[in-house]
C-alpha cells in the first residue's frame, strides 16, 4: 500500500517574474475544433512557486502540481527546459511593439516542431 500518486505536471514558459517567489507560467495547448476541423490556441496562466528567484521571463520550465501555497499558487517549478531568444523575450514582454509579421514569423518558428511532433 504504498503507491504514490502522481502529480500533474506541465510544460511552459515563464512570462513574468515581477513578483518574489512566485511566477506566473503560460501553457500553451492545440485544440482541434470538431465542427471546423481547424486548430485553436489555447493559452492558460498558472503561478508557480520559485523559492530562489532563480527562473526568468523566457525561460521554459516544467511545473508540478502541489498543495495550495495561497489563494491562487498551488504549482510549483521543478526544472528548466530551456530558453528562449533575446527577439522571443521582447515579444512576450511587448507584445504591441512589434509588427506583425515579424512577431508571426517568430511565433510560427516556435509553435511548428509542438504541432509536428
Amino acid at each position: 500500500m504504498t503507491d504514490k500518486v502522481q502529480k500533474r505536471t506541465l510544460e511552459g514558459i515563464v512570462i513574468s517574474d515581477k513578483m518574489n517567489k512566485t511566477r506566473v507560467v503560460a501553457i500553451e495547448q492545440w485544440k482541434k475544433m470538431r465542427k471546423y476541423l481547424k486548430y485553436v490556441r489555447k493559452l492558460k496562466r498558472f503561478k508557480a512557486h520559485d523559492e530562489a528567484n532563480e527562473y526568468k521571463t523566457g525561460d521554459r520550465v516544467i511545473i508540478e502540481q502541489t498543495r495550495p501555497m495561497s489563494r491562487d499558487k498551488n504549482w510549483k517549478i521543478v526544472k528548466k527546459v530551456g530558453s528562449l531568444k533575446s527577439i522571443e523575450r521582447f515579444i512576450i514582454r511587448h507584445p504591441k511593439t512589434i509588427k506583425r509579421e515579424q512577431k508571426s514569423s517568430v511565433v510560427n518558428s516556435l509553435i511548428a516542431p509542438a504541432i509536428n511532433s
